[in-house]
């Protein structure tokens, strides 16, 4: 609980492991090719900021294994 609020493991930084992109969806409001071109780079902009937030978790991740291995051996 207390990760989910910020305050947890890996440092405090409480990072949030909600893994699943934003849902897609082929809407159509009517307006044609040039609203359906703005959906396409919209979907592209957000799935490089997803692609992003993941490196930047498997950063934390491997941050985290670091520090438990140098505190313990690591021995598994």
């Amino acid at each position: 609980m207390a990760g989910a609020m910020g305050g947890g493991a890996f440092g405090g930084r409480g990072f949030s492991l909600n893994l699943n992109p934003m849902p897609f969806m082929n809407l159509s409001f009517g307006g044609g090719e040039m609203v359906d071109e703005k959906w396409r780079k919209q979907q592209i902009l957000e799935l490089e900021v997803y692609s992003k937030r993941l490196e930047l978790v498997q950063d934390q991740i491997k941050a985290a294994m670091e520090e438990l291995r140098s505190h313990g051996g690591g021995g598994l």
